[in-house]
């Protein structure tokens, strides 16, 4: 199901644009070949290098960037991490351990991403914001995927269609604390909250 979503979009995308940047989420290695071998440029896996034994050869392979996500193994939200441990601490253990893990297969082009809502509660999501300029420690771009998640939404007890104003705040917030890449829903919002900060800050 997911090749027969991904694959014809994908083709088509890229005959159009030849020249864009174009990074594919996926956990299932066979999706990874297909994709790159039509033209995906990056890996986006959000299983944490937990979903299969191959992904990591695969881009390998076709080195390629990895986008490497923080989470638990065990399945995808199936788990949440530990309230006793200090969150930030338990992800630049975990990025620390995974990035020598990506180097030692000859993967050295690596992009990490904190997993907002990915096996966290609510107060760990927040304790990440808190404390986001510590993952610079790692020396790695970072990408935040937060656009319209629950943390927003739920928080503010209102619906995930009305959550763009509080998704424009915490993205200011994040960028404020030099984060890399954005995934976004709203491009011309995340656009100006980009420029408005370029003019006043830098």
């Amino acid at each position: 199901e997911e090749l027969a979503r991904v694959i014809e979009p994908l083709k088509s995308i890229r005959k159009e644009f030849p020249n864009l940047i174009i990074s594919v989420d996926t956990v299932r290695e066979q999706v990874a070949r297909q994709a790159l071998k039509i033209g995906a440029d990056i890996i986006n896996d959000v299983s944490g290098g937990f979903g299969n034994n191959e992904m990591l050869d695969i881009v390998s392979e076709f080195k390629c960037p990895y986008i490497l996500t923080h989470n638990i193994e065990g399945g995808i939200n199936k788990n949440v991490m530990d309230d006793s441990k200090n969150t930030i601490k338990e992800l630049i253990r975990f990025f620390s351990m995974k990035i020598s893990e990506l180097n030692s297969k000859g993967i050295y082009d690596i992009i990490i991403d904190p997993g907002f809502g990915f096996s966290k509660s609510q107060k760990q999501n927040f304790e990440i914001i808190k404390d986001f300029d510590l993952l610079h420690i790692l020396n790695t771009p970072i990408l935040v995927g937060i656009s319209r998640k629950s943390m927003i939404y739920k928080s503010l007890e209102i619906e995930s269609n009305a959550a763009l104003n509080g998704t424009t705040a915490m993205h200011a917030f994040i960028l404020s604390k030099n984060a890399s890449l954005f995934r976004v829903h709203d491009v011309q919002e995340m656009s100006e909250v980009k420029k408005l900060w370029e003019l006043s800050f830098c």
